[in-house]
């Protein structure tokens, strides 16, 4: 029982007998890995931060928290997340959580359409059709002539 108990501290000792004879004294190696057991201990102990999904977004959204939402969406948007890029392009479009950036909105419109999301290649054509002046009713009624 006591062996086992008593090898951990072993180990450590000659650690530091060893690090101890490459200029480094016993005492400050001993510290070195005294905080960084407690450091260990730490990241154990703190659970990661709640990453948002979505469907978190999607929730934000509907409560009008904005700027909770952008930040919750971009880092999901630049993992190549589609539907977070749409949606993303929606917040910079609608310049909610955000400062309206009708370039902004394009590019995540258009990687989210090369990925093949509808509503983006839907939203990024209607981006082009206003930037380009072209009225949509317009264009409508001269369809059936």
């Amino acid at each position: 029982h006591g062996r086992h108990v008593d090898e951990p501290r072993r180990s450590i000792s000659r650690g530091c007998s060893a690090l101890a004879g490459h200029g480094m004294s016993r005492g400050l190696v001993a510290s070195m890995l005294r905080g960084l057991a407690v450091a260990l201990s730490l990241a154990i102990a703190v659970p990661a931060a709640h990453a948002a999904t979505v469907a978190d977004v999607i929730a934000l959204v509907e409560a009008k928290q904005y700027k909770e939402a952008f930040a919750a969406v971009k880092p999901l948007a630049d993992g190549g997340d589609v539907r977070a890029m749409t949606m993303l392009g929606n917040l910079y479009r609608n310049g909610q959580g955000t400062e309206a950036s009708s370039e902004d909105a394009r590019k995540w419109f258009a990687k989210a359409a090369e990925a093949g999301d509808a509503e983006a290649q839907f939203n990024y054509a209607m981006l082009l059709i206003d930037e380009n002046g072209i009225s949509v009713s317009a264009r409508f009624e001269t369809l059936g002539k």
